[in-house]
This record gives C-alpha cells, sequence and structure tokens, in this order.
C-alpha cells in the first residue's frame, strides 16, 4: 500500500530530516528526487539529499549540538508513494545570527 503524500512528508521530517536516517530516505526519496534549498545548488537523487544532511560544518559553524530555529517554507511533490521534489525557503539571516552571536550584536547597533 503506497503512502499518502502527508505520510510521506511526516516521514521525510520525523525520519530523514530529523534523525538523518539514510535508509528511510533512500525509501522515500524517488530515484530522481530533486532538492533545492534556500542557497546552492540543486542535488538530485536520494545520494544527493543524504550528503546534504550529514553532520558537519553549517554556514560556517562547526557542530555544537545547540538547537536553532528559524522561519521557512518546503514545497513537496509527490508521484507513486515517493517524495520527487522539495523546494525549501527560509529566513538564512535569522540561522546565521544564532550561529553567530557577534553578528547579531552587530546587526543590531547605530
Amino acid at each position: 500500500m503506497a503512502l499518502t503524500p502527508t505520510n510521506l512528508v511526516e516521514r521525510f521530517y520525523y525520519c530523514v530530516w530529523n534523525k538523518a536516517d539514510e535508509v528511510e530516505a533512500r525509501q522515500i526519496l524517488d530515484a530522481d528526487f530533486r532538492f533545492r534549498a534556500s542557497l546552492g545548488p540543486e542535488l538530485r537523487g536520494p545520494e544527493g539529499f543524504i550528503t546534504y544532511i550529514h553532520l558537519g560544518r553549517f554556514f560556517g559553524a562547526e557542530p555544537s549540538g545547540r538547537e536553532i530555529r528559524w522561519s521557512g517554507a518546503a514545497f513537496f511533490k509527490v508521484r507513486d508513494g515517493k517524495i520527487t521534489e522539495l523546494w525549501v525557503l527560509g529566513d538564512i539571516e535569522a540561522i546565521r545570527r544564532q550561529l553567530d552571536p557577534q553578528r547579531a550584536v552587530a546587526d543590531f547597533q547605530v
């Protein structure tokens, strides 16, 4: 039984995005999956996305385990029980301010 689009998106966020589950990514992302984030090139296929989600430097900051939050929107396309496209638009400046507190101070100085 194929998953509904809602189920696919829920599994994407719970397993792939939050837990970096590579096995789940390969199961729910189409072989020709296309991913485009707010900045950067378009990535293709489950393997392209898996490379994107590996833990490491993020906007130049070393991993710290801190939680950050930002606003954004994600647009999914689904076909034949797989996610075929994901385009994400997010508030990049909010991310940078949280990762670099000195930048946040400089942004608000007169």
